[in-house]
């Protein structure tokens, strides 16, 4: 087994006009290595995207285990909301094997957010996993992979889609799991036709390789970590999205990436 322990939070929020806010808490222990590092990126509903990350005060956020809530309250991020969840939870084991395990954790498949700083908050339509992994993500055997949440009024769908020599597909609405169909940039759908969801105007919320991100905040973790650990490329976006299932149609946005390993 390794002896690596890595656990990230990841959160968003989108607004009613397509303003989002993403963020994502990170603990890595490896070796004789420890690092908490937590970020946030805001899209305004026009302009482009602002990002934070901080090595300083990184706390992560908090999981009520009786009313479900998800509270993070970062001043160094000047992030403070709290996550409902209207959707159940769905855990899954996507990888193990001899070097360790990757534990999807989809605390939130939808939630209602409220964004904001003392007694103003903005209500937004949102997501919440917890992802934990003892296996070193550079060994994970996978060469890509597509990611996406849709939430709107009434509805949720969550996807994975891992490409390599292990090979993953995952689809989930409003917590059930569904025979995945086609996964791509603008169309996702079961295998049996009973959902569909249809993605328009993308926005793109970030490009960049994980190098690119830790060197402007810690040049120093550069020369401890592994090549391809490094050179892992995200593109992520926000779009706007129709559901079809059950015959019924729900309007939302959705937010889907695709990561790259050298």
């Amino acid at each position: 087994m390794s002896d690596l322990c890595l656990a990230k939070w990841y959160v968003d929020a989108i607004g009613p006009r397509g303003e989002a806010t993403v963020g994502y808490h990170v603990e890595l222990r490896w070796r004789a290595l420890s690092v908490r590092l937590a970020g946030v990126t805001v899209l305004p509903e026009d302009g482009p995207p602002a990002s934070r990350l901080t090595l300083r005060g990184a706390r992560a956020p908090r999981l009520d285990p009786e009313s479900g809530e998800l509270r993070w309250r970062s001043e160094p991020l000047g992030l403070d909301g709290v996550w409902r969840p209207v959707a159940p939870r769905l855990d899954e084991r996507l990888y193990e094997g001899p070097s360790g395990a990757v534990d999807w954790r989809c605390l939130m498949p939808a939630a209602r957010v409220e964004l904001g700083a003392g007694g103003a908050r903005a209500p937004a339509w949102g997501y919440a996993e917890r992802l934990e992994l003892t296996l070193p993500p550079w060994r994970l055997p996978i060469e890509g992979l597509r990611w996406g949440r849709f939430v709107g009024e009434g509805a949720s769908l969550v996807w994975i889609d891992w490409t390599g020599s292990h090979s993953r597909r995952l689809l989930a609405l409003d917590g059930r799991r569904l025979p995945p169909g086609e996964i791509g940039e603008a169309r996702v759908a079961s295998a049996d036709g009973s959902v569909e969801l249809r993605l328009v105007r993308h926005r793109a919320l970030r490009e960049a390789a994980l190098r690119d991100t830790l060197g402007g905040l810690a040049p120093s973790l550069l020369g401890k970590l592994p090549e391809r650990l490094l050179g892992l490329t995200e593109r992520k976006w926000i779009a706007r999205g129709t559901l079809s299932a059950g015959g019924r149609s729900f309007e939302g946005w959705a937010l889907h990436e695709q990561v790259h390993w050298p």
